[in-house]
């Protein structure tokens, strides 16, 4: 039994929307629009058309699209890495507000670090923290010192 396995390779793209040629052209891509669909110039191969919602990908080959279904079950988002000084900045920022907030009670920090949040799906600012969203928690403090206390 012959078994196959799809390559995992690491590709940019942008999703043709039908109004962001900028957006198409800035990446790179030589694109004519005919109405709603997009001929793609590629020098290594013919020309390919794609259409609203495809993806324009640049890949090995040069740029080609696929079907918008096609790329959401071949394709994952790759999250980098925050720079860590940066979030080492952020999290002081989030702790200094934490401080500030509850008035230094140390049980209460714990608390809210914990607590999922109905804002983030059910995820709590630590796990949010532990994956470098930090601004998101920096942003539910900002407006919790503006007067929403921590309960």
């Amino acid at each position: 039994m012959l078994k196959k396995y799809r390559k995992i390779v690491e590709v940019e793209a942008v999703q043709w929307t039908g109004d962001n040629l900028e957006e198409i052209e800035a990446f790179g891509a030589r694109a004519v629009p005919d109405g709603k669909e997009l001929l793609i110039i590629s020098l290594k191969v013919h020309p390919y058309r794609a259409f609203v919602g495809d993806y324009i990908i640049k890949g090995e080959r040069g740029f080609y699209p696929v079907k918008d279904n096609v790329f959401n079950q071949s394709y994952e988002e790759v999250l980098e890495m925050p720079d860590p000084i940066e979030m080492k900045t952020t999290l002081n920022y989030i702790l200094n507000m934490l401080w500030e907030i509850s008035g230094g009670d140390e049980k209460q920090i714990r608390r809210f670090m914990h607590e999922p949040r109905i804002e983030w799906l059910g995820l709590t600012p630590i796990s949010l923290l532990s994956c470098g969203k930090g601004t998101e928690v920096a942003k539910l403090l900002e407006g919790m010192i503006d007067g929403d206390p921590i309960s």
